[in-house]
């Protein structure tokens, strides 16, 4: 971490749950590096609307995630739900949308994030991107909720989900190579938007996601 902030690195997202299920055993070490080496952190879950065998619930898996993201000293880190295509789907016998329906996702969705703001004081990150958004979830009311968009593109600006005036941060690539993370082309790459607020520093420009 201190090799990626030398280089440039100035924020980053690290998988620490999945679902109810699954603990990534260097989140901790790896959030608490990140931060000591200056750079802001956010912690995050990939969402399993549909439980992957364990709770289904929004408010389980966002209570699962605040109970490894906390630091020693208790303080927690800007929170974000990664909410995408099911990586499962020809597996768990569902589809894209974890066999919901798009008034169900948007439910769901709602509930984590209110779970997130109860426990934190603050809304979490929805990353997402356009085409899984448009295709599974029918609410357009998260506007509130600062965007984290994936789009692979050579646009000068990614697609927007409905709801969204505007995005607070851009993956906008996930091949990558970081100073201090020994996979090289594999490293997701992200910026912010200099034009609008987000919960980061405002100076920050590029991140690496370790997932």
């Amino acid at each position: 971490w201190a090799q990626a902030a030398a280089g440039g690195i100035q924020f980053t997202a690290i998988k620490v749950t999945e679902g109810a299920y699954y603990v990534n055993p260097y989140a901790g070490a790896d959030l608490a590096a990140a931060k000591a080496a200056g750079l802001a952190t956010t912690a995050y879950a990939f969402a399993i609307p549909n439980g992957g065998g364990k709770s289904a619930s929004p408010v389980a898996q966002a209570d699962y995630l605040l109970a490894h993201a906390a630091g020693p000293d208790g303080a927690v880190p800007s929170i974000m739900l990664d909410i995408e295509y099911d990586p499962y789907d020809g597996t768990d016998g569902t589809n894209q949308c974890y066999g919901l329906s798009k008034s169900a996702m948007g439910t769901w969705i709602s509930a984590f994030g209110t779970e997130i703001l109860a426990k934190t004081g603050r809304l979490p990150v929805i990353y997402s991107t356009n085409g899984w958004w448009a295709a599974c979830v029918a609410s357009t009311t998260f506007s509130q909720y600062p965007l984290w968009v994936a789009d692979y593109t050579t646009a000068a600006a990614p697609g927007i989900p409905a709801g969204w005036a505007t995005w607070n941060l851009w993956q906008y690539t996930s091949t990558g190579t970081v100073a201090g993370i020994a996979d090289a082309g594999s490293t997701d790459l992200d910026q912010l938007n200099p034009a609008a607020l987000t919960i980061l520093n405002p100076g920050n420009q590029q991140a690496a996601e370790q997932t």
